[in-house]
């Protein structure tokens, strides 16, 4: 037998001008253990010397301004050049490349310099508060040059805004109007944008760059409105709660903005639908006066009065970075370069500041193996981002003192606001309202153009023939409310209703012929674009007198509230209760420190050690206090030692999280900075909550359960509490039931059970660090009742599951912590409809109230038995009476028939929802 071996040359194969030879790499994992272990020591010093090397500081353009820096512009047609103007009326041009000077005029303007744009031919436009727009050629004419053309308002001007492909411009002023200019015929009158019965200044406008005849603008009056420059209408207001500083759109994404308002947060919508904000950005401590989008479109920067620039991710509602100095001042106008590498800030201290966009990156040719070096090192950074502690230094920031201390007065007094708002909702009628998300909070109210002409109740009409007014080109007939047609004809209403539009402007038609007319009425999107048709050449102006407010019998019937609310008790003593009265003598006359006052008290008296009330006072505290030690003794024996619980390590997971009780312990614990991952089928109620983690999990099917377990642990981490919080209610009889029902109901309220604890917890025990395991049970798992018999049943089993497993990891693994919790009634759309008929022995139980004991037991590390109000507590006994006895406290606390009113979530198109409580 022949053999050949086979031979290569090492130079065949290596790469030219290298000298060092190229080892083969096994990557069989066996031959590499500890491999994740070493990954996460890299990315931790990855990110450490991320924010060892950040320096975003590079310098400032120039030489600065002598006064503040109000508003800056960049050249659409060029990388380098920018223009930034002061409130002393000088405009200066830099070149962002050398950060030189290269161009200034010190007479510009005789007064502050609102807003600058650039156009397509490199030109420069300036609007000031001396009432002029100037239009300047920095790239041609030497400084101190007069200006090319001249504008002259009635009103200080505000705001500039040039379109993309027109060679126009838009302007705002402080007189509620917005005004086309059209630089081809500069000596025409501009094109005039109102909405009716507007009298607050225009502050900002903007041109979508995408969509070109789409114009936004903000106002003082706190609204948002949206134009059509092609049919010179406008298409939708909105009003917010505050007042917005400035406008912008994303220069990808054609229907999406973002505004800065003096909330201090930003706000982006989707122009198509203004009821709810994409997103909101928080972050400063003060009014935001600038907002921009980068080129990308995926990120935005902000200034704020509180003399910082914030750059955030559009996807994220806290700031990536922020970069302050001690010497710059507040900051008015914020841009990014045009290659979304730089940004640059004018503040109140009359200096333009360049800034890295980027902290840590740097400009310069970079070799090969320093680029992928960097880029392995940000992989692993993003791939470890959500371990503890690389996601502390991250997001580390080290903050000014002023802005530090701001910080924490804003939430004490915000959480003030929300403890406020919580106690409202607990004693009016609001618990029955659905509570609005932080995206919709601040919308106020939107209106459209058809409202705002016509008023209430008035009609527009478009008549087919107008007797003597043949051959008009559009006619828009006005009717109040009450009036008819022919009563407008026959004289019985002014004869002015009727106004006829053409190209030399409105005039007013007489006869109104009542036969062979066609009402049509303008309601939302078909008025405006029968507006849009009948005013296609005329330019929008008010056409009627202010609308009147709604009288109540027409007033709109879909509020935020879902469901009719039951009848109510406002009386000063409606919150009064059996549960209350026991947590006042608790931590009053039940407490051994007060019971051991009194004796003292007493001996302060001078009274007598023998005397009978100091016995009797000394024998109650002895009691008192023996009573709370057995307590604690036998919770000790009981439940045992309790774990050490840190916040940063754990893992949280709440099944049915998206709503409800649910949602509510997940927003607190994402707040406080714990992990949390949240499994439902519906999407979350607030759309999204600060660290928590979303995962679309129907908890009845094991396969979607084991595929979102695998999932969290590899995003997350091993779990460490896990919170079986899926329920669902039918609120049907048994003979009512579909045999799909009951089993779709005890797959939800008790198999699911089974399914989330075979899955979490044996990586919960392999962790080696313990966990809690919280049951979701009711207090009707003791009781039953009618037309709950499904849910009854899987109650009652989840509650002696709970029991069993209590016991079973008693023996096997008790660094695992159980709590059970078992409340009553709950102001829920679950049970909405089941009326208690004794509020002051069984009160309506607040999902706040039940989240804070639950939170407390699982923030102890301890196990526990969460039952409220007072008769959950007591149930146990309620098994012990007799027969005769329990039907007669069922007759009287009317349990079998308060499902007789149940609403739930039916009422009016509520789904049922795979993850509310109980």
């Amino acid at each position: 037998m022949k053999i050949k071996a086979i031979s290569r040359s090492v130079e065949a194969y290596q790469p030219p001008g290298a000298n060092a030879q190229k080892l083969p790499r096994n990557l069989d994992p066996a031959q590499h253990p500890m491999e994740r272990a070493r990954e996460y020591t890299k990315a931790l010093n990855a990110v450490k010397l991320e924010r060892m090397h950040a320096a975003p500081f590079i310098g400032q353009m120039g030489s600065g301004h002598v006064e503040g820096v109000y508003s800056m512009a960049k050249d659409p047609n060029s990388l380098k050049h920018m223009a930034s103007a002061s409130a002393d009326g000088v405009i200066k041009a830099f070149d962002l490349t050398s950060r030189a000077e290269i161009w200034q005029t010190k007479s510009a303007h005789s007064n502050i310099v609102r807003s600058l744009c650039w156009t397509k031919d490199g030109k420069l436009l300036s609007a000031a508060a001396d009432k002029t727009i100037k239009l300047w050629d920095p790239y041609n004419t030497p400084g101190d040059s007069p200006p090319i053309s001249s504008w002259l308002g009635t009103n200080g001007f505000l705001s500039l805004s040039h379109h993309r492909t027109r060679n126009a411009f838009a302007a705002s002023s402080s007189s509620s109007e917005i005004a086309i200019y059209d630089l081809e015929r500069q000596s025409a009158a501009p094109e005039v944008l109102r909405w009716p019965n507007a009298t607050d200044s225009i502050n900002c406008v903007s041109f979508n760059q995408v969509e070109q005849s789409v114009l936004g603008s903000t106002g003082d009056d706190r609204s948002i409105v949206l134009w059509d420059v092609r049919t010179a209408m406008p298409l939708t207001k909105t009003t917010m709660t505050f007042t917005c500083n400035s406008l912008a759109w994303n220069p990808m994404e054609a229907f999406n903005f973002v505004v800065g308002s003096e909330d201090h947060n930003c706000y982006m919508f989707d122009m198509r639908k203004m009821d709810r904000a994409l997103n909101v950005f928080k972050g400063h401590v003060a009014a935001v006066m600038s907002v921009e989008f980068s080129p990308t479109g995926e990120e935005l920067v902000s200034g704020s009065y509180d003399r910082t620039v914030r750059i955030w991710n559009r996807d994220q509602g806290h700031s990536r970075d922020m970069y302050h100095t001690k010497r710059m001042q507040r900051v008015f106008s914020t841009m990014f370069s045009p290659d979304s590498k730089y940004v640059l800030s004018g503040s109140d201290d009359g200096n333009v500041r360049v800034w890295r966009s980027n902290a840590t990156d740097r400009s310069g040719i970079r070799s090969a193996k320093q680029r992928q070096a960097l880029e392995y090192n940000e992989a692993l950074v993003e791939r470890y981002s959500h371990m503890p502690e690389v996601r502390r230094i991250k997001k580390h920031r080290h903050l000014p003192k002023v802005i530090k201390k701001a910080g924490e007065i804003k939430n004490i007094e915000l959480s003030s606001i929300k403890r406020r708002e919580e106690n409202e909702r607990r004693h009016t009628k609001k618990q029955f309202e659905r509570r609005k998300g932080e995206r919709e909070k601040q919308i106020l109210a939107r209106e459209n153009l058809t409202a705002a002409l016509t008023g209430a109740g008035s009609r527009l009409v478009w008549p087919w023939k107008m007797g003597g007014c043949q051959g008009l080109r559009g006619v828009l007939v006005v009717v109040p409310p009450g009036v008819s047609r022919g009563s407008c004809h026959q004289g019985g209403a002014p004869r002015t209703l009727g106004h006829r539009f053409n190209a030399s402007g409105p005039s007013t038609c007489d006869e109104f012929p009542p036969e062979r007319q066609a009402p049509l009425v303008a309601q939302s999107r078909f008025g405006c674009a029968l507006l849009r048709l009948i005013f296609s050449s005329y330019t929008a102006r008010p056409l009627a007198p202010p609308p009147r407010p709604l009288p109540p019998a027409i007033l709109p019937q879909t509020s935020a509230m879902e469901y009719p609310r039951p009848p109510q008790s406002d009386s000063w003593f409606a919150p009064l209760s059996l549960d209350l009265l026991v947590k006042v003598f608790k931590i009053t006359f039940f407490h051994p420190f007060v019971s051991w006052i009194i004796p003292l008290c007493f001996r302060a008296q001078a009274l007598r050690w023998d005397a009978p009330p100091m016995l009797v006072s000394i024998a109650w505290a002895c009691f008192i206090t023996v009573c709370w030690i057995a307590q604690a003794v036998n919770l000790r024996i009981a439940y045992g030692l309790p774990r050490e619980v840190d916040l940063t390590e754990e893992v949280i997971v709440i099944t049915g999280g998206a709503s409800g009780l649910g949602l509510l312990i997940a927003e607190v614990y994402g707040m406080r900075g714990a992990t949390v991952a949240v499994l439902d089928v519906n999407d979350m109620e607030n759309g999204e909550a600060r660290g928590v983690t979303f995962y679309k999990c129907d908890v009845t099917d094991k396969a979607q359960v084991a595929r979102v377990a695998a999932q969290i642990e590899r995003d997350l981490g091993t779990p460490t509490v896990l919170i079986n919080n899926a329920a669902i209610v039918k609120g049907k009889s048994l003979l009512d039931l579909e045999f799909e029902e009951i089993e779709k109901s005890i797959t939800t309220n008790l198999t699911a059970h089974f399914y989330t604890l075979k899955t979490f917890l044996p990586p919960m025990i392999r962790g080696g660090n313990g966990g809690t395991i919280v049951t979701m049970s009711s207090v009707l798992g003791h009781l039953g009742a009618a037309s709950l018999t499904d849910y009854a049943a899987a109650k009652a089993g989840v509650t002696a599951l709970h029991k069993s497993l209590t016991a079973e990891l008693a023996a096997s693994h008790p660094e695992i912590r159980t709590i059970l919790v078992e409340p009553g009634q709950l102001s829920t759309p679950l049970f909405y409809g089941v009326q208690t008929p004794h509020a002051f022995v069984a009160p309506v139980v607040e999902p706040v109230d039940v989240c804070k004991e639950v939170i407390a037991a699982i923030d102890a590390g301890k196990s526990a038995h969460v039952a409220m109000p007072l008769y959950a507590r007591w149930i146990h006994w309620y098994n012990v009476l007799p027969v005769a006895v329990q039907q007669i406290a069922r007759k009287v606390a009317r349990v079998d028939t308060s499902m007789q009113t149940f609403i739930g979530r039916q009422e009016r198109g509520m789904s049922e929802k795979n993850g509310s409580l109980i």
